[in-house]
């Protein structure tokens, strides 16, 4: 599997799994999310980032669009979780599970070396 179809992969699993906890705008017709993001604009992960971003906004014709925040400037990647929790942003577009691990239970397996095969056939 291509690291940037992963990375895509993850952070539409991380998007939807907030969905309980996404702003009150999100009973609107229109949503907009701001996103903290820990690598910089012209990184092939924020690329990877926005070919999704755009497929969501194209997929729900306009109703959700994304606000980035490149290179850490709105979080940085070990408080994420916090910055989500607190409402500085609204989504991370960071995923290293090390990070969470410590307070999400559920992201413990992510963390076992060589667990998932990153090979063209897997």
């Amino acid at each position: 599997m291509h690291v940037g179809t992963l990375l895509v992969a993850i952070v539409a699993l991380a998007l939807t799994a907030l969905g309980p906890v996404l702003p009150a705008a999100a009973q609107s017709d229109k949503l907009s999310l701001q996103v903290a993001g820990a690598w910089p604009e012209g990184d092939y992960l924020s690329e990877a980032v926005r070919f999704w971003q755009g497929k969501v906004t194209e997929g729900t014709k306009g109703r959700i669009a994304f606000r980035n925040q490149y290179a850490g400037a709105l979080l940085p990647g070990p408080r994420m979780l916090e910055g989500i929790r607190d409402g500085l942003a609204d989504v991370s577009a960071h995923v290293v599970t090390s990070y969470f691990s410590g307070t999400v239970s559920d992201f413990i397996p992510f963390e076992v070396p060589f667990a998932f095969p990153m090979d063209r056939e897997n």
